[in-house]
Parts: C-alpha cells; structure tokens; sequence
C-alpha cells in the first residue's frame, strides 16, 4: 500500500510521475485500494463514475466490480497526455498523444512542429489543423495500438496497467470524444465506441498473456 501522502497528491503532481515521490512504491495504488479522490481534485467535466455506472461499480474504494471512467487523478497515467516517450517512424515523441497527431501527416515539417510543441494539449491542437493523409481512417487505430505498445514497455507504467486487475476503462469525457471515448454530456448521455479504452484493456490483456 502506498503512503497516505502518495494518496493525497494533486493531478498536476500525479502527472509528473510513474512512481510515489514520497515512498517510491509505483503509482498509481492498485485498484483494489483505491481512495477515490475528493472532488476538488478531480476536473470539473469528469466524474470517477459516471451517474449511471452499475451500482456495484459505484460502491466504493473495495467494490467488488472496479471500473475507470476518468483517465485523472490516480488513473492520470491512462491518458495519452500522460509524458513517456515513444517513437513514430524511428523518431521519438515526448507522449503518445505528440506522435498520435504527428502521425495524422506524412509531412516532415509538420510532424516536427507537433513533436515540439511544448505540451500533449498543444500537440493536439496542432493535429486539429493537419490535412489529414488519405489512409487515416484505415489506419489511425493501428497507430494507436503501437503506440501504446511502446508506452507500456515502461516497466512502472505495465504494472499500473496489470494492476487495474479486469476493470472496464473507459476515457469519461464531456468534450464529445465519442471515437475514443465516452461523452457524458447531455447531449451525448454516455454514448461512445471507447477505442482507447478498448485497446488498453486488449493490451492488458496480451501482458498478462491471457488466451486469444
């Protein structure tokens, strides 16, 4: 069990680290000893569990059915934006999202002005502005799943993954990202194929060796 200071660290803390900085043990805690966060740390536009997750879901820091339905606070480290390198083409990119967009261009330049921006949330910007190449929708979950390949050959990083046991991930998020996740704005209530989440939890899997 981590220290009772590691459970207190705010996101911007958890953001900078694979491990506690305090008593070195890897974070995040497994999901079984998981203390939901208070509110105030948690953003605004995302709940730990969504309104209408399964009750046994929303019981408590021991439910019996663990689920993520926000890529914050102790699960920060699920999130594309989360800061590990990896390479795309040969060249590496400071995170997953960086390479992600990259990858939405063949164009040299282009790639270079993503890859040095000096944040995921600027990279995505950036990748917002691409002309996209022409096999990007035959090829962009491949990409993904590279991607994440390499993100959690990160030894501390694949032992948060396996620690989150068989609970179902899911990037909760209220700004319509309905592809790789799921919207729980009004207007989308819930809806979303989960790409991310679902290639997590294939990923997972494949660590721990699990049949086909």
């Amino acid at each position: 069990m981590p220290c009772s200071r590691c459970l207190a660290l705010s996101i911007s803390d958890v953001s900078m680290y694979a491990v506690c900085p305090n008593c070195g043990d890897p974070w995040p805690p497994p999901v079984q000893s998981y203390v939901k966060p208070d509110s105030a740390q948690m953003p605004e536009t995302v709940s730990t569990m969504p309104p209408d997750a399964p009750r046994k879901a929303r019981g408590g820091p021991y439910s019996p059915i663990p689920a993520v339905y926000a890529f914050a606070g102790p699960f920060a480290y699920l999130s594309n934006f989360w800061l590990v390198s990896v390479e795309l083409d040969g060249i590496p990119y400071p995170s997953v999202e960086h390479a992600y967009q990259a990858a939405k261009s063949t164009d040299p330049e282009a790639r270079e002005g993503i890859r040095t921006a000096r944040s995921p949330s600027l990279a995505k910007q950036l990748g917002r502005r691409l002309t996209l190449r022409s096999d990007w929708n035959a090829v962009r979950l491949q990409i993904m799943a590279d991607l994440l390949e390499q993100k959690f050959r990160k030894p501390s990083l694949r032992l948060a993954l396996l620690q989150t046991g068989d609970a179902e991930l899911a990037e909760g998020n209220r700004w319509h990202d309905c592809y790789y996740g799921r919207c729980y704005c009004d207007r989308c209530g819930g809806k979303g194929h989960n790409h991310l989440g679902r290639l997590l939890m294939a990923l997972r899997a494949q660590l721990r060796g699990d049949p086909a």
